[in-house]
């Protein structure tokens, strides 16, 4: 994804959340400027994705640069929860990130979901400044999010619902 021309905004928060019951849950990136909150479509696989390369990106940058103030994986959840108006900007097809050294900032482009009559030229990107430890909450608060789903059968790693027929035990309820 080139992130050429794509306009970048200063955040000064940023979360993930679910709205919904698990099994028909909607996920959403949530990012707040100085003056608008802006809101992204997300899949459950995303928010997953994003919380682990934000921890793997962070942990690197820990042990490429020592002299780097620490973060703190930890979350106020009073403060993760994404607040109205959750009325998304796109539904979120690709995702890059990159650190920079300059402001000490981690940068995450989104890319609109390109299907139907949008094209990859069309589609929208936005990209979103944010200070590393920010990112670092998101990450903790994104897996938290994920695992709040449905539990995942042992056997055939499908959720599980109160009616789950794992094909592992042949049909057989647990």
């Amino acid at each position: 994804m080139s992130d050429q021309n794509v306009p970048f905004h200063q955040v000064i928060s940023i979360t993930v959340d679910a709205i919904g019951e698990p099994g028909q849950r909607i996920f959403f990136l949530q990012a707040r400027t100085e003056d608008q909150t802006i809101s992204f479509l997300m899949e459950k696989a995303q928010v997953e994705t994003l919380a682990v390369a934000l921890a793997k990106l962070l942990t690197e940058l820990a042990n490429k640069k020592p002299d780097l103030n620490e973060v703190s994986f930890t979350f106020d959840e009073e403060k993760m929860h994404i607040q109205p108006p959750v009325d998304p900007l796109f539904r979120i097809g690709e995702m890059g990130m990159a650190y920079d050294e300059e402001f000490d900032q981690v940068v995450l482009v989104l890319q609109e979901v390109v299907f139907g009559d949008v094209t990859v030229e069309n589609s929208q990107k936005l990209g979103l400044r944010c200070t590393r430890q920010n990112m670092a909450s998101l990450s903790s608060w994104a897996l938290e999010i994920v695992s709040r789903g449905r539990p995942i059968c042992p056997l055939c790693n499908q959720p599980m619902e109160k009616d789950h027929l794992c094909p592992k035990k042949n049909g057989h309820s647990h």
